[in-house]
């Protein structure tokens, strides 16, 4: 929905609407199959000559369309790359606000046993309520 989006605003494609909602489609997912081509890193520049491509299938003879289309598709890159930075802001912060006075993470503290040692503290904890059922009994 992001180029979608990024397209009204700049009034990058004409038509109706469902002409714009299935170009949008069309080239976020061309986008998104061409950042997978591992050619660069994240697809720069390979990604932007292909939407650019792609842009120009859906926007015929309008003025100033490759100023528009460039301008549309750095947006969308921006959007792409703020968005995921902000992303992992919020889980840096909701993560140091979880474990705020800890000196470790509370994970670390807790202690695991094994499954035998497990079984053995189940087995005396029974054990030792049987005997204090029987030391209750001769009371």
């Amino acid at each position: 929905f992001r180029f979608f989006f990024v397209a009204l605003a700049l009034n990058l494609i004409g038509g109706d609407f469902t002409h714009i909602i299935a170009a949008a489609i069309f080239i976020a997912l061309g986008e998104a199959l061409l950042t997978a081509v591992p050619f660069t890193g994240g697809g720069v520049g390979l990604v932007e000559a292909g939407m650019l491509a792609m842009i120009g299938l859906f926007n015929h003879g309008a003025p100033n369309a490759l100023n528009v289309s460039t301008a549309a598709i750095l947006l969308d890159r921006t959007i792409s790359l703020f968005s995921i930075l902000a992303n992992q802001d919020i889980k840096i912060i909701s993560n140091n606000f979880q474990n705020f006075g800890r000196s470790t993470p509370f994970a670390l503290l807790k202690p695991t046993f094994s499954r035998r040692t497990r079984h053995r503290r189940v087995r005396r904890r029974k054990e030792a309520a049987r005997r204090r059922k029987v030391a209750n009994k001769g009371q």
